[in-house]
């Protein structure tokens, strides 16, 4: 997609963390407006936990929300300049969860130089969808574990087929919250709905938002034991290459 970069203009990461840090203000407002339930997860999470705000190297912010939410969500009216991004709102985004993306901005991540994106490159909320499940994790990996016999013979889409077999599941009365959309290839992450619910909120960059009441719990799923230790500077991976916000 061609994009006149003459309209737009480079920003720091710490004003883009201001940007998507506005976003999280103004996304909670419209969950609290709409009664909707999501949480801080991922390394927004952890940096609440280990950092009260983002990890100094972080450039984005992860949020849950349970898939029944996420549902209403979709159906609500969002800001006029924010775009709801998934596989069916833009036919050329490839990925298995949601972004919400902010109209006039472009972050340019370090796997997409030199290719020709042709999807919304906005700067985003990533929000990820989380459903509730018995423990039937052994189900999913028979068919993740297919992979070869699915690209040869089927020519399906493993992980979309994966996702409607767990929705065969999905129920409120389930104990098991399970990131389906995200981390299907990358063992299936799951933790105890005890874990998340009731949702606590904790300070995030001056503001305070909800998160897993049992936060040593649920980042050791995720993280490890050694959550709350910085890792080594090459392992703080940076996501973008450049952001931009278009020139007012």
């Amino acid at each position: 997609m061609a994009i006149d970069m003459e309209q737009y203009e480079e920003i720091s990461l710490d004003e883009a963390k201001k940007v998507m840090f506005n976003m999280l203000i103004e996304f909670d407002k419209i969950c609290k407006k709409n009664n909707l339930t999501y949480w801080l997860t991922g390394g927004t999470m952890l940096g609440a936990i280990r950092h009260k705000g983002f990890i100094p190297w972080d450039d984005d912010i992860d949020l849950s929300m349970p898939r029944d939410d996420y549902e209403r969500l979709r159906m609500i009216e969002l800001p006029s300049n924010w775009f709801l991004q998934n596989k069916k709102t833009d036919s050329n985004f490839k990925q298995y969860w949601t972004k919400i993306r902010l109209d006039d901005s472009l972050y340019i991540e370090n796997q997409e130089l030199g290719r020709d994106i042709k999807y919304h490159q906005g700067i985003f909320l990533d929000t990820k969808i989380f459903f509730l499940y018995p423990k039937i994790q052994h189900l999913v990996g028979g068919v993740l574990s297919n992979r070869r016999f699915y690209s040869k013979f089927l020519q399906r889409d493993l992980k979309l087929d994966a996702i409607r077999l767990l929705n065969l599941f999905h129920s409120k009365n389930n104990d098991v919250l399970i990131e389906s959309l995200d981390t299907l290839d990358n063992n299936l992450k799951d933790v105890k709905k005890n874990d998340v619910f009731p949702l606590t909120q904790r300070e995030f960059a001056g503001g305070y938002f909800p998160t897993p009441n049992n936060s040593h719990n649920f980042l050791t799923r995720f993280y490890g034991s050694t959550y709350m230790e910085l890792p080594p500077e090459k392992e703080r991976a940076i996501h973008n290459y450049k952001i931009y916000l278009k020139r007012q």
